[in-house]
């Protein structure tokens, strides 16, 4: 999955900073090139480690510059998704006391099926500056060099969902919610009524989340039900999906749909 990487990204910066590490991730893999040899590092975690079959899990990939340099990113986190549905990454955001600490980007992903499988490498472009005195934030400047870091693969185990419905397990295929609505509540014989069905949360929407099939009295004609998809353009694990049935009722009297 792709999206526009736009000039505002560009201007996210990377300060000088400690070896600070957050103790939920991983040991970092240094970046490529032989005069900044570990000058730049990234890093990656997931949460949950071990999710069952379609649950929604985070991603967070961090990119940091060690010692007494400082840099920017020049593109967004890459990687190679291929056995798995993920968004697109976030913006970023710079972490730490004045963004000291690197920038923290974030994704989320979904499984579709058991077995073991490898979150791959996440890859980033960077200039480092290499220069004294006189280093441009904004600009690229002959004192500088790009180099690339990548993280290390992060090993999953998908889990299946458990047969039945055992007591206390929820939450594995997302949180969803459903509305059901009329307008009008009471019409007369021949009136249209519209019956509205919404179902929102978040979860495994990629693998097939529907509405539930509806059951209408004989006594009333209905019309092909419209159907919509209400999500953001970034987002495939987040949103609602809202389907407008008309009903005539071709006689009078209280009904049960």
């Amino acid at each position: 999955m792709c999206r526009h990487w736009d000039s505002m990204q560009d201007d996210l910066l990377l300060a000088r900073t400690g070896r600070n590490r957050s103790p939920a991730i991983p040991t970092p893999s240094p970046a490529a090139g032989s005069s900044l040899k570990g000058v730049a590092q990234a890093e990656a975690a997931m949460e949950p480690r071990n999710p069952y079959i379609g649950e929604v899990f985070d991603v967070n990939y961090r990119v940091f510059i060690t010692g007494n340099r400082s840099g920017r990113v020049k593109t967004t986190p890459l990687w190679d998704v291929q056995n798995f549905t993920a968004e697109a990454w976030d913006r970023g955001q710079q972490i730490g006391p004045g963004g000291n600490k690197g920038l923290q980007f974030h994704t989320r992903a979904m499984i579709p099926k058991a077995g073991t499988f490898e979150v791959p490498p996440i890859r980033q472009k960077l200039d480092i500056e290499t220069g004294f005195g006189g280093a441009s934030f904004f600009f690229t400047q002959p004192g500088s060099q790009e180099v690339e870091v990548s993280s290390d693969p992060i090993p999953v185990t998908v889990q299946a969902l458990p047969g039945g419905a055992p007591a206390g397990f929820k939450g594995a295929v997302g949180q969803f919610s459903m509305e059901s609505k009329m307008v009008p509540e009471q019409v007369n014989e021949g009136e249209p009524v519209t019956w509205t069905l919404t179902l929102r949360g978040t979860g495994n929407w990629p693998m097939g989340v529907e509405l539930p099939s509806r059951t209408v009295p004989n006594q009333i004609r209905t019309i092909q039900p419209k159907l919509r998809r209400d999500f953001n353009g970034t987002e495939v694990f987040t949103g609602a999906i809202v389907e407008d049935l008309v009903m005539i009722p071709t006689q009078s009297g209280e009904f049960d749909c």
